[in-house]
């Protein structure tokens, strides 16, 4: 279990025993960690238009979903 699941589990007093890897933060690819001003530079104005290996928000959705039902 990764730190952040440790400091969910402490802040709603709760042992959090199970994973499921559905539920986590969407895959930003390569503009993780990046600012716009970085991503401008390095890919243009129209870098949101790329293929930069970012996760779907469609993708994102569906599996929450499927994790809730």
């Amino acid at each position: 279990m990764g730190f952040s699941t440790k400091i969910i589990g402490s802040k709603i007093d709760l042992p959090i025993n199970h994973i499921d890897k559905r539920v986590r933060e969407i895959n930003c690819g390569q503009i993780e960690g990046t600012t716009e001003e970085e991503r401008v530079k390095q890919w243009g104005s129209n870098w949101s238009g790329l293929e930069l290996g970012m996760e779907k928000f469609e993708d994102v959705s569906l599996r929450g979903r499927d994790f809730f039902t």
